[in-house]
């Protein structure tokens, strides 16, 4: 995003909780007949063989207690920080090895927060190797301390994908807790499968939801599990303007949202006045400035555009990063730009570095493309490599693009400081590079992003 930094407000909001516990599954096909009720073939879905197959969090607890829904244990998942932090309580292995494309899968589980006011819930989430194919959220008000059952429902997208099986809390502050029991999974119109053994004890690792590239430690990240922006993380600008774009900025929930595990920055097509400008348009734009910033790591985003061909033109979605001390440099991570229908550029990732934003020195950047398909036809990935004297950018993986001293005189100037640098999200409506909006642009114009991740060394 080439242009001047303008000043932010800060939304301020409470840090959230997000527990995270999947739970070992397996499949059975649900009997043609009413009678016969569909298996469940959760392993050690009750905990009366203790922990076994589970595995929490680093820096959170896992224990079983008496304090069961039925049977003899429920699992017990505490938070021992004094304030709010992400747990998760995991299995071993998404037992659910093979999936039915257009199979039901029907999760289920009780659940009892140590503390009233925590809202709970269930997912279920398929993976096509380390790609997320879908995912679905049933979620529980948990007014008091008693138990309550949480279901949800999900169809599978693909053949041959697993389904990972979560179960989770908000607002759980520190020193709380949530206690499962009675976990099961259950499909309908899927494959017959056999139980899954029993699950040999074993240390508890941390988990990740992907492994982290190799040589990297992950230092921040945002998943979007919840169910709103999560306030110690991100700034959301509210009823502001840009004079670079035709949209006002606002923290509505039908411009800026969470739900069904992904950010949604969504452009509307309506007018509004924010401060002294009317605005045709809306949009959402987000920034972790006071929050979180670094010098030099891997920074990833996995999204799906609004940029289909066509349909979006006016539209310019952007993942980038800018100096916590507003002087040189800018690092685009990510920018598109939608097309007119006969327009060609709707397919092509730009990815540029600057020295200053003023225009006085030249960028320099690179289109990539996604391989087979576009950034519209479903979620991509896309990340940085800032290091000392190279960058490096990627595409679903793939080596797109590179600069390093030799190529860019002023590479260690702008970026060698040790300058930490934040990360920003926006949906920009308007503006010389996309043009504005004309009557094929289709509304509303989603920006989805299924999390934001940031590596060390």
């Amino acid at each position: 995003m080439h242009h001047p930094a303008p000043t932010r407000r800060p939304l301020t909001a409470a840090a959230s909780l997000l527990l995270v516990g999947a739970v070992a599954a397996t499949l059975t096909t649900t009997a043609p007949h009413a009678s016969a009720a569909p298996r469940d073939l959760v392993a050690n879905g009750g905990f009366e063989g203790g922990t076994s197959g589970w595995f929490a969090s680093s820096g959170s607890t896992l224990s079983t207690t008496g304090a069961h829904h039925s049977g003899s244990a429920s699992a017990h998942v505490g938070n021992p920080r004094s304030g709010a932090a992400t747990v998760a309580l995991n299995d071993r292995t998404n037992t659910v090895v093979s999936t039915t494309k257009g199979a039901t899968y029907t999760a289920s589980a009780w659940v009892k927060a140590s503390r009233a006011g925590t809202s709970a819930g269930v997912r279920l989430m398929e993976y096509a190797g380390s790609s997320l194919e879908g995912q679905r959220k049933g979620t529980v008000w948990l007014t008091d301390t008693k138990w309550h059952q949480v279901k949800t429902t999900y169809t599978a997208a693909a053949d041959g994908a697993t389904v990972d099986l979560n179960v989770l809390a908000w607002s759980l502050a520190g020193g709380g807790s949530l206690d499962v029991d009675d976990v099961s999974l259950t499909a309908t119109g899927a494959a017959d499968a056999p139980p899954a053994p029993a699950p040999t004890p074993t240390p508890t690792p941390t988990p990740t939801s992907s492994p982290s590239p190799s040589g990297w430690h992950r230092v921040w990240d945002d998943e979007f599990d919840g169910s709103s922006v999560d306030g110690s993380k991100w700034n959301v600008r509210n009823n502001d303007h840009n004079g670079y774009e035709r949209s006002c900025l606002t923290n509505r929930s039908k411009n800026v949202s969470v739900s069904g595990g992904s950010l949604h920055i969504v452009g509307q097509r309506e007018n509004m006045k924010c401060g002294g400008y009317n605005g045709s348009f809306t949009s959402g734009y987000l920034d972790t400035i006071g929050k979180f910033s670094t010098a030099y790591g891997r920074y990833e985003m996995r999204a799906k555009m609004p940029t289909q061909a066509g349909s979006s033109k006016g539209l310019w979605p952007a993942f980038w990063l800018r100096p916590d001390d507003g002087g040189l440099g800018e690092l685009d991570i990510m920018e598109a730009v939608g097309s007119d229908p006969g327009e060609k550029n709707y397919d092509h990732v730009s990815q540029t570095l600057w020295y200053k934003t003023d225009g006085s020195v030249k960028g320099q950047s690179k289109a990539a493309y996604p391989k087979g398909g576009t950034m519209s036809d479903g979620y991509h990935t896309y990340a940085v490599e800032w290091e000392k004297g190279a960058i490096r950018w990627y595409v679903d993986g793939e080596l797109t693009y590179s600069r390093d001293r030799s190529t860019t005189s002023w590479l260690s100037a702008a970026f060698d400081g040790g300058r930490k640098f934040h990360i920003r999200l926006n949906l920009q409506i308007g503006g010389a590079w996309p043009g504005l909006p004309t009557g094929h642009t289709k509304f509303p114009a989603d920006y989805a992003v299924d999390y934001v991740r940031v590596y060390q060394r």
